[in-house]
């Protein structure tokens, strides 16, 4: 198989165009590895914040735990970390396949 000048240039394009969107993307990429390396931490900080009046009103901390997480709001909350770290995961899947698809053009070069 023969290639031809303008296959390669045709791939040096899309390998400029996904190196451009891989820049374009590193910020958002920053704040998505941040939220999922905090998650544990910001669900175990809502989760104390919900046993917080249980805990005050002297209640055993195994039942102001189960009480905090039978919350409406409690629940709301945590439904809305969950987005925010789902969205993250998409945008980290999103920079690994763009990384991979530029690999995968600079191995036809």
């Amino acid at each position: 198989m023969e290639i031809s000048r303008s296959d390669t240039e045709q791939v040096a394009a899309r390998l400029k165009s996904a190196s451009k969107s891989l820049h374009n993307m590193a910020q958002r990429v920053a704040r998505a590895l941040q939220v999922r390396e905090f998650m544990p931490e910001r669900k175990k900080n809502l989760l104390a914040y919900h046993m917080r009046e249980y805990i005050e009103a002297d209640i055993p901390i195994a039942k102001a735990e189960a009480l905090a997480r039978t919350q409406y709001d409690y629940i709301e909350e945590l439904n809305d970390l969950m987005k925010q770290l789902e969205a993250a995961e998409l945008v980290i899947h999103q920079y690994q396949a763009e990384q991979a698809s530029r690999g995968n053009r600079r191995i036809i070069i």
